[in-house]
């Protein structure tokens, strides 16, 4: 399965609260946000809109640059030929894109 932003923005604070040695409700109380609603941010059950997240940044006396340093997802993976056939399309005039979408649009039919 895919890392998301969210688990690993998840992963970051419970490893910031974790070395600051703040206890949940500590945290969550200079965040002024629920304790719960830390938790399951903490557990990736529940997504904290960017003002929570610039709450748990002061509360941790982060930036917001700082706390997402070095979380980037990892990129998905895409088929082999997908670039190739970007490139083809990209060089295309109007009318051979036009045909290179009938095809695909054909082939997504029959497969």
């Amino acid at each position: 399965m895919a890392t998301g932003i969210y688990e690993l923005l998840a992963k970051r604070i419970r490893a910031e609260r974790d070395r600051r040695g703040l206890t949940l409700e500590q945290l969550a109380a200079a965040a002024d946000i629920s304790t719960g609603f830390l938790s399951y941010i903490e557990q990736n059950r529940k997504k904290a809109s960017l003002t929570t997240v610039q709450r748990l940044a002061d509360a941790l006396r982060l930036s917001i640059s700082e706390l997402f340093e070095g979380i980037a997802p990892k990129p998905k993976k895409h088929h082999e030929g997908l670039d190739q056939i970007v490139s083809i399309f990209r060089n295309a005039s109007p009318r051979k894109r036009k045909t290179i979408l009938q095809v695909i649009k054909t082939l997504g039919k029959v497969a």
